[in-house]
């Protein structure tokens, strides 16, 4: 069934002027280009056991350079005085793995989820159901929703 079409006159209309506000970061009041970011050291924002944030989160970059993972996403955070770039896995991870389709989307996700994080850990098994994993996977999922939040900075190409 169509849906009856909506009459619109056009005394009920008008156009408004939107704001949008881009962050972008500078060094020494020029925008900062692919090439000086990449020239930040990298390191880890998030310790493991337990997940957690280890530097003041400055932004997010949408970039991913060459012979890094694609799904990782690259944030520019302050350790002491230092800025870096730190590349983490920004996605939730689901519980229950074995409960996936061999093949599936959620299943792959959960294993290299396993395959980055566990093996530092060695304790927790993705897969096992156990109260460790479930309490460690919410409080890594918990850690993914406080990273999202983070603004985007705009860099120069």
């Amino acid at each position: 069934m169509e849906k009856e079409p909506i009459s619109l006159e056009a005394s009920q209309a008008s156009i408004t002027t939107a704001t949008v506000t881009i962050k972008v970061l500078q060094v020494n009041s020029r925008q900062l280009t692919q090439s000086t970011f990449r020239q930040l050291p990298k390191r880890d924002l998030i310790g493991l056991a337990p997940p957690k944030i280890l530097g003041a989160v400055w932004g997010w970059v949408n970039y991913k350079p060459s012979g890094e993972h694609p799904y990782h996403t690259q944030f520019i955070v302050q350790f002491g005085e230092h800025l870096c770039r730190c590349p983490v896995w920004v996605h939730e991870v689901l519980p229950l793995m074995k409960s996936y389709p061999e093949h599936s989307a959620e299943r792959e996700m959960a294993r290299m989820f396993q395959d980055q994080f566990f093996p530092k850990l060695r304790k927790l098994q993705i897969g096992s159901n156990s109260p460790e994993e479930a309490a460690y996977i919410a409080e890594w999922n918990s850690l993914v929703e406080t990273l999202r939040a983070v603004d985007q900075l705009y860099i120069a190409t």
